[in-house]
């Protein structure tokens, strides 16, 4: 939580330096300079995304990584492939049986759909809809099992006390800052809405905000353009 704030101040100061500058409909306005991070990056045209998230379930805090890869199929609408990963050692939701040391672990991946407002903007801003497939699991980290013989070498792994599986739509909101011509951070919301979940609770326990920070490499032809 506190990284997310300080990155917001950071955001928030940069956007009065970027205010004043005006929209360019072919190449990026950046706020370090008017070059490729990635010189070797010439490819076809697509983003891929590395988030970090902060989200609640069960009214307690968890934390995990996201990842997106879009192709973009013009200046304001962007479509592919997106995964989530989240964890939790404190939650405790109410089932006949407790663990000591909880491990509650859930993720999801699916399909992606992006719309791109004023992306060549220095601050621009996303507007990500996630649909998808995911799996809880609740496991106790203070008993572990085998689940190899032993002529194969032993693979330790914590007891499970539940697993389920849920479909999910995840809409969301970005705020980028362009740092480069093909690199740019942001910070978001979103808010996981999930349905047929009855394993661990029920599917509004695991329907909750998620907070996250991205980072994102933007994929340009030779000239360094976009496709429009």
């Amino acid at each position: 939580m506190k990284n997310l704030l300080l990155f917001s101040f950071a955001v928030a100061f940069f956007f009065i330096r970027a205010s004043a500058q005006n929209d360019n409909p072919d190449r990026p306005k950046t706020l370090i300079g008017d070059v490729h991070l990635f010189k070797n990056i010439h490819c076809d045209y697509g983003m891929l995304d590395a988030g970090y998230l902060q989200g609640f379930i069960h009214g307690t805090m968890t934390r995990g990584f996201s990842w997106n890869v879009n192709g973009v199929m013009n200046k304001n609408w962007s479509t592919g492939l997106w995964m989530d990963l989240q964890e939790s050692r404190h939650i405790t939701p109410s089932l006949p049986e407790l663990a000591v040391k909880p491990d509650y672990v859930f993720g999801a991946f699916g399909w992606n759909n992006e719309l791109l407002l004023m992306p060549n903007r220095v601050v621009n801003f996303s507007f990500p809809l996630h649909v998808g497939m995911g799996i809880a699991s609740y496991n106790d980290r203070s008993v572990y099992t085998a689940v190899y013989p032993a002529q194969y070498g032993y693979y330790a792994q914590p007891k499970s006390i539940g697993k389920g599986y849920y479909f999910v739509a995840e809409p969301g909101a970005n705020m980028f800052v362009n740092l480069y011509k093909n690199v740019s951070l942001a910070i978001g919301a979103s808010y996981r809405f999930v349905s047929g979940y009855s394993s661990i609770g029920g599917s509004a326990d695991l329907s909750g905000l998620n907070m996250r920070a991205t980072f994102r490499v933007r994929l340009y032809d030779d000239a360094g353009n976009e496709k429009s």
